[in-house]
């Protein structure tokens, strides 16, 4: 995998990265299957990294979820704000289906958020901003280093029918056959933290 450096010259990045557990208690439902976790296999994790040119920070959230609605992203991203001064955060959830409901979707989902569930969501809010602010407390030089590396762990679920399109396994459908890499390096070499995109 081909990498470079971003920061050049005279030029200072500060970065720094924090993570934490969320997991739900035993028993929440979970989107992908719509039925009650019997226990924790991995845990899920909320994942920071802020970045800092010096004029600019930026934070990246990274949660083990299926998704977020735009009310409660916009609740994280105010009290991120309002814990960090931070302006501009990424929220991104990388689709777990072994998650719990955070949309209320279905009505499992709704019943679940107006009740048990609705204590674990909304704690989510102020967990997450301390989050953050130990990301951005964690800041330290740091070189970005970018790259691309094929692979193939996914195959393409859109098939043509007579029927019609289905959700079906279809090898010869269009798939991304790369990963793409970000490293956030610290000056000794070693990974701050490593954030990594592709369509499975």
């Amino acid at each position: 995998m081909g990498a470079n450096h971003v920061t050049q010259g005279n030029a200072k990045l500060l970065g720094g990265a924090a993570e934490l557990v969320i997991t739900p208690p035993v028993g929440s439902p979970t989107l992908g299957t719509i039925q009650r976790s019997t226990g924790v296999h991995d845990d899920l994790y909320a994942r920071a990294l802020v970045l800092n040119d010096g004029k600019q920070r930026v934070a990246i959230l990274s949660l083990d979820l299926i998704g977020m609605d735009f009310v409660l992203s916009d609740r994280v991203r105010k009290a991120i704000h309002e814990r960090t001064g931070i302006s501009f955060t990424l929220v991104h959830c990388t689709h777990n289906h072994s998650a719990p409901f955070t949309i209320p979707w279905s009505v499992i989902g709704s019943r679940w958020l107006s009740g048990p569930g609705k204590t674990w969501r909304d704690g989510l809010v102020p967990k997450l901003a301390e989050l953050v602010s130990q990301a951005d407390a964690k800041s330290e030089a740091v070189f970005l280093r970018a790259g691309r590396a094929p692979v193939r762990v996914g195959t393409n679920r859109r098939l043509e029918t007579d029927e019609g399109l289905v959700m079906k396994p279809n090898p010869e459908g269009p798939v991304v056959p790369w990963v793409d890499v970000l490293r956030v390096d610290r000056l000794d070499g070693g990974p701050a933290a490593i954030l990594f995109s592709h369509a499975a």
